[in-house]
């Protein structure tokens, strides 16, 4: 019987490839004190190359092998706990994630505004509008703040004008 060397798909290598940017996040990991697994590493490389915000079911259908539901959850909320990545919750019934990039860049806001397309549904973090910190009354104390903003986005607005 013949054995045959296969080579993973484009993607996956290059995705899996030690690229300073992989190593960027293990670093992320590994300063948290958090123990360093492949799921770890492909979920937050996942959503550090995503344009804008994944839900589950997106992140799902980009890890390289079929996702154990339960794991997956579970380092979602693993990582949101321990602000690795950011939970941003539409409406109470959308929940997207996107990495908290400040470990990536310094300059980068933690708390930012999120825009929701009201027609693709799409969230967009919106980083170069911080929340700032409230003055709240004696004795309150602000632990986070979430912005949403509702609208078109400029995608949806162009294909509106074109038809």
């Amino acid at each position: 019987m013949e054995t045959v060397d296969r080579m993973p798909p484009k993607a996956f290598r290059e995705r899996h490839s030690k690229s300073a940017e992989d190593l960027a996040v293990v670093q992320i990991l590994k300063k948290k004190g958090i123990r360093v697994t492949q799921n770890r590493v492909e979920l937050l490389d996942i959503l550090k190359d995503a344009r804008h915000p994944l839900n589950q079911k997106d992140i799902e259908e980009q890890l390289s092998a079929t996702p154990d539901r339960v794991t997956l959850y579970r380092n979602l909320r693993f990582f949101v706990d321990h602000k690795i990545i950011h939970k941003i919750e539409i409406n109470g019934s959308l929940t997207s994630y996107s990495l908290n990039v400040s470990y990536l860049d310094e300059g980068h806001t933690a708390e930012h505004l999120h825009f929701y397309c009201s027609i693709c549904h799409k969230v967009t973090c919106m980083p170069q509008h911080g929340i700032k910190k409230y003055d709240l009354p004696e004795g309150f104390s602000q632990q986070s703040s979430k912005l949403i903003v509702n609208g078109i986005c400029n995608i949806c607005n162009k294909e509106k004008i074109k038809s």
